[in-house]
């Protein structure tokens, strides 16, 4: 009989206030209940200062479990979350790799591109429109096609 075993999907993430740098580890949909999630200092297991989450199952049936721990901003390229579960064939090694603040900028001017376009295209409707009703009102062309020809035939010099 083959054993069920779910591999754990872990994420890891960071969050600064005052400071101080929370790195927090998340495993989730594992199965079997037995699992090892540490954090590690330059390859050194911090247990004193790592809190940890009880390990809680999921309404199919896997579990979930957290751990954190405060470091100092500097510091976040020396900490890693070990995970250790019968699922993995060696202990799984994550570190926070943050957003870059190029990601918001190019949101933004994406956003006020579309915008630009949008008005651009807004005003080309409206404008468009503006001419037909000019259009409407005045049925003849530019030049007078009435009768300039009053003089039409005769000759002053005669």
């Amino acid at each position: 009989v083959l054993e069920r075993r779910e591999r754990p999907e872990v994420r890891v993430s960071g969050m600064e206030a005052d400071k101080i740098l929370t790195l927090s580890c998340r495993a989730h949909g594992f199965y079997p209940r037995p699992i090892s999630i540490s954090w590690l200092k330059d390859g050194v297991v911090q247990e004193q200062e790592t809190q940890r989450g009880s390990t809680v199952p999921n309404s199919d049936g896997t579990y979930h479990i957290w751990a954190t721990i405060d470091v100092l901003p500097g510091e976040r390229d020396k900490y890693q979350c070990r995970v250790e579960h019968a699922s993995l064939p060696q202990p799984g090694l994550f570190s926070w790799e943050p957003q870059s603040n190029l990601i918001p900028i190019l949101a933004g001017v994406a956003v006020a591109v579309v915008a630009v376009i949008a008005a651009l295209a807004g005003f080309a409707v409206w404008k468009s429109k503006q001419g037909k009703k000019e259009k409407g009102y005045n049925l003849t062309s530019g030049s007078d096609g009435g009768s300039n020809s009053s003089n039409a035939g005769s000759n002053p010099s005669v």
